[in-house]
């Protein structure tokens, strides 16, 4: 079994707009589609009406930067307020700055396509938290193109130079069913054309298309950018959109809505299993997924390191969520009453309240009459009243909202074709029974 060192996790302090509790961004946008550029650089803040003033206001911090000698024991920061990214030496300072600038101008980008769109141009922001850190560590970009082996610092010298590869490629490298081999070493995918061939090399050298200009996420097309925005900004049924009714699509194995028919299918994607644990009967929609429930059950492996108490965690997001022990603060808000909470899901539940269907018993038990206002208290239910187990195939007592609103234990899992077959279950049927 693969061996895991720990991780301890310090707080840091994120800088905020003024008043907002939100994080700055390099993009902030007003009224309609008014905006402005700010300079996160350490405590400067300068404002910008251009993006080029701001790229070349930053090229001056960079021009002015010293390290200190690192002999004195001392680690180099990025200086990006909110970034705090440990760099391991002057070098991989400096190339990890210049993807910051490739950054702005990918959410410059973003910006420019979320106005360009009807459906997306007047929604103030996407709804996910903002973050201007990147995980980039600063080592050089290599190129794997066969037989080139060169190392380039700027993100977009690297990645032009692999648009060089692809326009370089002529009629003499077709081969014989006249398609064009990725020349990338251990990629054997080929195209048609080297429009087409030129979008899988993003895959290899990490060019992205966009970047979403509120939160920082990137985006490898724009498609992606604007499933991006109307993920947590779903215009309801009573919404109008050019004098016709807005079209919603449902899931009907949970009731989830959705704004458009991308959005559902990448959702309905989430309740197909496709990989089994090979330890025990569990099965998940993901290899990321299946990574994640060997560490943490079979593995017993806790990377993640309270700083306060020395509570450790599988899971970053466990931490994350745990750290808000050790805080008095309240950073969720209702919008309705002002009622401020430390957890999201105690936000969520609050809001229900304001609904003017309000249902405070959202849990059936499928055993009997018992109703519960969250999982937590029907899975206990069902543990200590009718004796039962977690059934076979789940890590956890799952519950699937029906059509009438209320939540019950979901019993069945959807498996993939492959993993039926692999698992010698009837592939006519989509479902197995648990």
């Amino acid at each position: 079994m693969e061996q895991f060192e720990p991780i301890i996790l310090q707080p840091v302090d994120v800088p905020v707009a003024t008043g907002s509790g939100e994080p700055m961004a390099w993009i902030t946008r007003l009224q309609d589609k008014e905006f402005y550029f700010k300079c996160l650089w350490s405590s400067c803040f300068m404002v910008y009406d251009t993006l080029n003033d701001l790229l070349q206001h930053i090229r001056s911090h960079i021009e002015q930067l010293t390290v200190q000698n690192q002999n004195d024991g001392s680690i180099i920061v990025c200086p990006i307020s909110g970034c705090s990214k440990i760099l391991a030496t002057e070098h991989h300072l400096y190339r990890h700055l210049y993807m910051h600038n490739y950054h702005i101008r990918r959410q410059w980008t973003g910006l420019n396509v979320i106005f360009s769109r009807d459906d997306v141009a007047n929604i103030p922001h996407c709804g996910f938290r903002t973050s201007m850190e990147l995980i980039y560590d600063g080592s050089a970009m290599a190129c794997g193109w066969v037989n080139c082996s060169t190392l380039w610092d700027d993100i977009d010298l690297y990645c032009n130079h692999v648009d060089d590869h692809v326009d370089s490629l002529d009629v003499m490298d077709r081969d014989q069913r006249c398609q064009l081999n990725c020349g990338w070493q251990g990629c054997k995918m080929h195209f048609k054309n080297k429009a087409n061939l030129r979008v899988h090399c993003r895959h290899h050298s990490g060019d992205k298309t966009a970047a979403c200009p509120y939160c920082g996420v990137f985006f490898a097309n724009n498609s992606k950018l604007i499933d991006h925005m109307l993920r947590k900004n779903q215009i309801g049924p009573e919404m109008l959109e050019n004098g016709e009714l807005r079209t919603i699509y449902s899931c009907h194995l949970c009731q989830k809505q959705f704004g458009t028919q991308r959005l559902l299918r990448e959702h309905c994607r989430r309740h197909v299993m496709n990989h089994k644990c090979k330890y025990c009967t569990v099965t998940v929609d993901s290899p990321s997924a299946l990574k994640r429930h060997v560490a943490a059950v079979h593995a017993k492996c806790r990377l993640y390191t309270c700083c306060y108490c020395g509570h450790s965690f599988s899971q970053k997001a466990d931490v994350d969520r745990h750290m808000v022990v050790h805080s008095n603060e309240l950073t969720h808000k209702c919008g309705h009453c002002g009622e401020q909470f430390r957890w999201k899901k105690q936000l969520t539940a609050h809001i229900r309240k304001h609904d003017k269907v309000y249902i405070p018993y959202t849990h059936l038990c499928h055993l009997c009459d018992a109703k519960y206002a969250n999982g937590f208290g029907l899975s206990r239910h069902l543990m200590r009243k009718h004796k039962c187990s977690i059934p076979r195939g789940f890590t956890r007592f799952q519950y699937k909202k029906c059509k009438d609103g209320y939540a019950r234990l979901q019993t069945k899992r959807c498996l993939s074709r492959s993993l039926a077959i692999d698992l010698g279950c009837c592939v006519n049927e989509t479902k197995e029974k648990a």
